[in-house]
């Protein structure tokens, strides 16, 4: 009987190291509050091209993305959309671009 304790113990264990490591590793590849900032914008904006096709929730950075810039640390400085043929309204995502310094939105 104490035989089976341990062991069924010993599993409990495992078990919940292995659902904390995946649980972590879930964690560290979420995308930036800047990053969600900007799927907002882009969810409010007509893309018929594909421009901002790379703007994906699964990357964990956003500083990648087609028109940004950020700084050392990843947050975004810069949004430059100008020039890709969108359409629509900005949302108010782009609130949440708190280290924002430039915005470029015009189209010629």
């Amino acid at each position: 009987m104490m035989g089976r304790s341990i062991i069924r113990c010993y599993h409990h264990i495992v078990l919940h190291f292995i659902f904390t490591m995946t649980t972590l590793q879930s964690i560290i590849h979420c995308l930036s509050p800047d990053g969600a900032s900007l799927l907002s914008i882009k969810a409010s904006i007509v893309d018929p091209h594909g421009r901002l096709d790379n703007w994906r929730q699964s990357d964990s950075s956003s500083c990648f993305w087609t028109g940004i810039a950020c700084d050392q640390s990843n947050n975004v400085l810069a949004l430059d959309l100008s020039n890709l043929e969108l359409c629509g309204s900005l949302s108010a995502g782009i609130g949440g671009l708190r280290s924002l310094r430039m915005n470029e939105m015009r189209s010629t």
